[in-house]
């Protein structure tokens, strides 16, 4: 089990930069900094965000369109587990579950374990369970649906 220690700037679900009430920019938890980190690289085109870096995004836009087919899935999750595991997330500390549930949707449940850093500097077991929706042909693309830390 790897160690995770990466810490952001905190932000809401729109976006907005979190301001504490002396003025100073609050840091997101080690486990919430990783959340964002997947959905960033799952929703992220690689010549997109930087051009001098192609490992940044999944490119599961190419995806959009197919019909879903058994190979199709597995392109799909390898996809998914390569993208995490090559930039984020040791692959032993990975579990990706991609599941059609309509003729043009997948959701995509990733599993973390580690050791994350709490808000006290620690290192803490946790369990992140991360959902997302993929839809095939319609939309405004990949969406978080859920997330949950499961501390030990």
């Amino acid at each position: 089990m790897a160690i995770y220690f990466g810490q952001d700037l905190k932000s809401d679900f729109s976006g907005d930069l979190v301001v504490n009430s002396k003025g100073d920019f609050e840091l997101a938890s080690a486990t919430r900094t990783y959340i964002d980190q997947i959905s960033f690289v799952l929703r992220t085109i690689s010549q997109d965000f930087a051009a001098s870096n192609y490992t940044v995004g999944a490119n599961l836009h190419q995806f959009i369109g197919q019909l879903i087919t058994d190979a199709l899935y597995q392109d799909f999750e390898y996809r998914v587990i390569s993208v995490i595991s090559k930039t984020l997330i040791k692959r032993n500390d990975l579990e990706v579950t991609v599941v059609p549930i309509d003729v043009d949707e997948f959701l995509i449940y990733i599993k973390v374990d580690g050791l994350f850093i709490n808000n006290n500097g620690e290192y803490e077991t946790d369990t992140l369970d991360i959902i997302f929706s993929f839809p095939m042909f319609e939309g405004d693309g990949i969406r978080l649906i859920s997330f949950q830390s499961r501390s030990s």
